[in-house]
């Protein structure tokens, strides 16, 4: 956001409403985070105003509003562009982009991808650089080019072990751990999700655990280790639920439905899977209808 220290108070409500945000209270974040942005005044950076701004557009993200918090990141580049601040401008493009890949626009997004990695070597935020290449990493391993994506992210794991920022650490494990399975490295992807899960419960992220407990049941799938798919999905699916966290509950029913085909209840399986697509649908997430259909 910017290396100033901000006032105290300002602080203490912008921590109160990221802990909101990670606990899956998403309007009482945004509601904190709008209380925030109406405080500054002329004294406090402009990347403070873009920040708030793009945090309250994750909020509205998170509830699969993506037209809304398009129009916050937008706005968020507009303050950021105006105070030429590259940081501020690098964090709206790959959110922006994050936008646009759900929407199902690959290119788009890895276009917008490349824009802000450029913003962010400009401003030496390696955290955001290693942010940046952890999403493009996503987008090789969607688009199959595994290898390339494990290059991404083993730079992006180097660079969050180096800064010691345990909440990015534990998004890099749980990718690196859908990777593994897909490259059938089961014992990694275990490691790799234990370790996430350990971050996610010192953190108290709800929202975390939740998509950890997803991906876990992939592995367990792929496996075909169907009885501890159940338990963790049914995991996956109480903790997505308690967090509000819509697009978890869309995976987790989607593996739900894999299972109960793969048990032999076509029934069970249909059920879930069209609640799953119903959700998807609901969440603008094409990437995820796909999957589902």
């Amino acid at each position: 956001m910017t290396s100033t220290a901000l006032p105290a108070t300002l602080q203490a409500a912008i921590d109160a409403a990221q802990a909101a945000e990670r606990q899956g209270r998403r309007a009482e974040a945004r509601s904190r985070y709008e209380a925030a942005l109406r405080g500054l005044d002329r004294t406090t950076p402009p990347g403070t105003a873009s920040a708030l701004i793009r945090w309250i557009g994750r909020t509205y993200m998170d509830d699969g509003d993506i037209a809304a918090a398009l129009d916050c990141y937008r706005a968020a580049f507009a303050i950021a562009r105006a105070a030429r601040d590259p940081a501020a401008i690098g964090h709206a493009l790959n959110l922006t982009a994050i936008a646009l890949w759900r929407r199902g626009h690959l290119d788009r997004a890895a276009r917008l991808f490349a824009r802000a990695r450029t913003a962010s070597r400009r401003a030496r935020d390696a955290r955001l650089v290693a942010m940046i290449d952890q999403n493009l990493g996503v987008i090789a391993n969607i688009r199959g080019e595994l290898d390339a994506a494990l290059r991404r992210y083993q730079a992006s794991l180097r660079t969050y072990r180096r800064l010691d920022d345990q909440a990015s650490l534990g998004a890099l494990l749980n990718n690196l751990g859908m990777l593994y399975t897909d490259l059938r490295r089961w014992e990694d992807a275990e490691q790799a999700y234990d370790e996430a899960r350990r971050i996610a419960a010192r953190l108290g992220d709800q929202n975390a655990h939740a998509m950890i407990a997803v991906n876990q049941t992939e592995l367990w799938i792929a496996r075909g280790e169907l009885d501890t798919a159940r338990h963790t999905c049914r995991d996956a699916l109480r903790t997505a639920r308690r967090a509000g966290n819509r697009r978890a509950v869309a995976e987790a029913l989607k593996f739900a439905g894999v299972i109960h085909r793969e048990g032999g209840d076509a029934r069970a399986a249909e059920r879930a899977l069209r609640r799953a697509a119903r959700l998807a649908d609901s969440l603008e997430d094409r990437l995820l209808a796909a999957e589902i259909a």
